[in-house]
C-alpha cells in the first residue's frame, strides 16, 4: 500500500515546509507528498518551492500551469499554485486532481499546521486491513500542539444536526491515556478534518468534498456520504498528530 499526503497552504508557508519535513522524516518512505499552495498573496508558493529546489531534486517541471514535482530518494512531493484561494475543499481536490496515480492505495488530508509521530501513517493503514468492516476513513488522536498532554480530538466530533453544533469527543481530556477505540467510533459523526486518511475506493465510490462548503462542513458532508454508502469510521488511537 502506497499513500499520498495531501496538504494545503494558505499564507503559512514555514509551518507547510515544516510538515513536509516531519512527514519525510517519520513515515520511513512510506507515502508521497502533495502540496497545493491556494494562491496566497505572501510569497508563500516562492518559498516552498525554493526550499524543495534546494533539498530535493526536481523531476518533472510544468511552469504553465504551476506544477513541479521533486525526489529525493524514495519520496516524491508535488506543488501546485491554484489559481485563486479554492477554501480547503478547493486546494485538497486540486491536489489531489494533480497528483494522483493508480499507485495509491489511501490519501492522506493532513493540515499543514501539524506535526505527526513516528507510526502515526501505520497505526491508521492498520484500521483498514484489520477489520471485516467496509473502512472507508480514519481519524487520528489529535493532541494540542502547545500542550502535548491535552487531547484536542480522539479521531472526530459528534454533530448535533438539529442544533448545528459539533462537540470534539474527548477535547481537553489528558493524554496519553486508555481509550475504547470500538466506542469512540460508536460515537463519531465525521472524522477530524485536520487528518483523514481516506481509501480511494472511497473517492472513486464517493466523490471527493463538495467545494461549495469552501471551508467548514465539508468532512461532515463527505463523512455522511460516505456513510450512505456503506463505508465504516475508523479510529487509530496510536496515530498521534499534533495540532
Amino acid at each position: 500500500m502506497r499513500t499520498l499526503a495531501i496538504l494545503v497552504n494558505w499564507r503559512r508557508a514555514s509551518d507547510t515546509i515544516a510538515c513536509i519535513e516531519c512527514l519525510v522524516k517519520n513515515t520511513g518512505g512510506e507515502l508521497d507528498i502533495a502540496v497545493c499552495d491556494n494562491a496566497s498573496p505572501d510569497g508563500s508558493f516562492e518559498e516552498i518551492y525554493s526550499h524543495l529546489a534546494e533539498n530535493y531534486t526536481a523531476v518533472k517541471v510544468d511552469q504553465a500551469r504551476d506544477v513541479f514535482h521533486f525526489s529525493r530518494r524514495e519520496v516524491l512531493i508535488g506543488l501546485v499554485r491554484a489559481p485563486a484561494n479554492l477554501g480547503f475543499a478547493g486546494g485538497n481536490n486540486l491536489a489531489y486532481s494533480t497528483f494522483k496515480l493508480a499507485s495509491y492505495t489511501h490519501y492522506w488530508f493532513l493540515n499543514n499546521d501539524t506535526e505527526i509521530a513516528e507510526g502515526c501513517l501505520l497505526a491508521m493503514l492498520q484500521k483498514f486491513t484489520a477489520s471485516e468492516r467496509r473502512v472507508g476513513m480514519c481519524g487520528s488522536t489529535m493532541v494540542y500542539f502547545h500542550d502535548k498532554l491535552t487531547v484536542q480530538a480522539l479521531g472526530g466530533s459528534t454533530y448535533r444536526p438539529w442544533a448545528g453544533t459539533m462537540r470534539e469527543i474527548g477535547n481537553g481530556t489528558s493524554w496519553p491515556a486508555s481509550v475504547n477505540e470500538e466506542a469512540i467510533e460508536a460515537e463519531m459523526s465525521y472524522v477530524c478534518g485536520a487528518s483523514m486518511l481516506v481509501s480511494a475506493e472511497l473517492i472513486r465510490d464517493v466523490g471527493l468534498m463538495r467545494e461549495d462548503y469552501f471551508l467548514f462542513f465539508e468532512e461532515i458532508d463527505w463523512c455522511e456520504r460516505a456513510r450512505r454508502a456503506g463505508y465504516k469510521l475508523a479510529y487509530a488511537s496510536k496515530a498521534i498528530v499534533y495540532h
